[in-house]
């Protein structure tokens, strides 16, 4: 019976990075379930970074969340639910504009 309160199944940072990060496995569920998925940015310099999340559902299969060229210094908050399906990353990858420095991190929990 999944319990009432959600479980923290994976967290992490990068901290003051300067290049891009390929896409990187954040945590693999062992078993299909919903999971909330929060990210938190920062950067300086540069043009901006274009960070994405992706996932493979067991109902529609591979999916992504992409927040788009995000431009010049700042924070960036994104908090998202997804239905993944079992043995399948969720990954994270981050393309970078004009070298900027950028830190991210991430939580992720299940909610069933």
């Amino acid at each position: 019976m999944p319990s009432s309160v959600p479980n923290i199944v994976a967290s992490g940072s990068y901290v003051n990075q300067t290049s891009a990060l390929g896409t990187t496995a954040l945590y693999t569920p062992t078993a299909a379930g919903l999971f909330r998925v929060s990210v938190f940015w920062e950067w300086t310099g540069g043009s901006g970074i274009n960070p994405t999340v992706s996932w493979t559902s067991s109902r529609v299969g591979a999916n992504s969340t992409n927040a788009g060229q995000i431009q010049a210094s700042d924070t960036f908050m994104t908090v998202f639910t997804i239905q993944s399906a079992a043995n399948q990353d969720i990954s994270l990858s981050v393309a970078i504009f004009s070298t900027p420095t950028w830190s991210l991190y991430y939580t992720i929990e299940q909610l069933q």
